[in-house]
This record gives structure tokens, sequence and C-alpha cells, in this order.
């Protein structure tokens, strides 16, 4: 009985000194950060040939183009490089689209660009004023009682119906577009506004949304 006893006093003093099956000692750990980053387009924008913060509420680039004086009759055209003066000539915000696909040799997919104007694509003026509307019959008037505005895209890639003054589109429609070849590229739009005879007096505002996005090959 007492050696019985012993024996399995000892056997339990040999199992706790085992280690937890399972249970490895090692010297280090390693751990795998890895991130996989999407293809994409996006835009940059430049002033006094330095970067440009975009907006901090809306995380987008706000640029503005005005003129004011204008006369009854008068065509405006807006834009970095137009004609008819832009708001801030002296320091244009200038903008260029570059995608993270790709090398300058070989394309990975195209990269588009859509537009589409606020509020129906139209400029909105004083309470009970006729709004600047764009159309087909409106985007190059230049003379009438009827107001109208259009745009045109002067830089690489433009869509040939944008390569002229064209109708502020009303829904999103792509302005621009090219290989996706990782190079830089230039998106410089420019408006044209006809104030006809009897339009009413008044600042008119109307907005244009660019969106860039790459598209698989």
């Amino acid at each position: 009985m007492k050696k019985t006893l012993i024996a399995t006093g000892a056997a339990s003093l040999a199992l706790a000194a085992m280690p937890v099956v399972g249970v490895f000692a090692v010297p280090d750990v390693v751990d795998t950060v890895q991130v996989t980053i999407d293809k994409a387009c996006t835009f940059q924008a430049t002033q006094n040939s330095q970067p440009y913060a975009p907006d901090a509420t809306t995380g987008n680039i706000l640029r503005t183009f005005a003129k004011s004086n204008v006369e009854l009759g008068q065509v405006v055209e807006l834009g970095e490089g137009a004609t008819g003066g832009s708001g801030g000539a002296q320091n244009p915000i200038t903008i260029e689209g570059v995608c993270n696909t790709g090398t300058t040799t070989t394309a990975d997919g195209t990269w588009q660009i859509t537009a589409v104007g606020d509020n129906n694509a139209t400029m909105v003026g004083p309470a009970g004023s006729t709004a600047i509307t764009s159309t087909s019959a409106t985007k190059e008037l230049s003379n009438g009682t009827l107001s109208g505005w259009g745009m045109k895209i002067t830089s690489s890639g433009a869509e040939s119906t944008y390569t002229g003054w064209n109708i502020v589109p009303s829904s999103a429609t792509k302005v621009a577009g090219g290989n996706a070849d990782g190079s830089p590229f230039t998106f410089n739009p420019q408006y044209r506004v006809y104030v006809g005879t009897e339009q009413e007096s008044g600042t008119y505002t109307g907005h244009v949304t660019y969106t860039i996005s790459h598209i698989p090959a």
C-alpha cells in the first residue's frame, strides 16, 4: 500500500515537469503587414507650381471662374487661357490627371473624365430671374434675347464633341479619355456665356463636376 502511494506520487511529479503539448518555445515572432493598392486615376492641382490642397470639407478641388460688369448682349469666355478672362487669372489653379498603372511605355486600361452640370446644367441667378440654360440651341448664342452657356475641353484626350463649344451635360457624360500608361496629362475646360438682351441683372452661378476614373483593360 505504501509503495503504491510512493509510485503514484512520482508519476505526478514527472507529468508536472513535462511541457504542455502544442506549445513551443521560439526566440522571435514575425508579423507580415500587407496592403493591396487598387488601380486608380486621380486629379492633382497646382498653383504657382506648388501643390494646391483640396477643400477640407468636401475633399474636392474647387475653382471659380468669374467676370463682373458684363453687359447685355455680351459673350464671355472663362477658364484658364480663355480669351474672355478668368477668375484668378494671375494665379490659375492648374489641373493634371495621373494614373498609378503601367509605365510610360505600357498602357494598363484607360482613363476617362465625365462631366455633369448641377441644377440640370443651369446657371441660377436671383430669385425670380430666368436661369441661364445650356442646350444645343444656346451653346453658341451670340445675339438675341435668350441667354445660354456652353463648355469645351482644350487639353489632351478631349472627346471630339467637346473640342468645340458644346452643351453642359445634365447627366454624367464622358468628355475626355486616354490610355492609362502612368504618364501625367493636362485637363483644361473652358466656358462660354452669352447674356441675352433681356436677361435680368444679378449674379448667375453654375457648377460643373468632373470625375476621373480608371477603366480596366
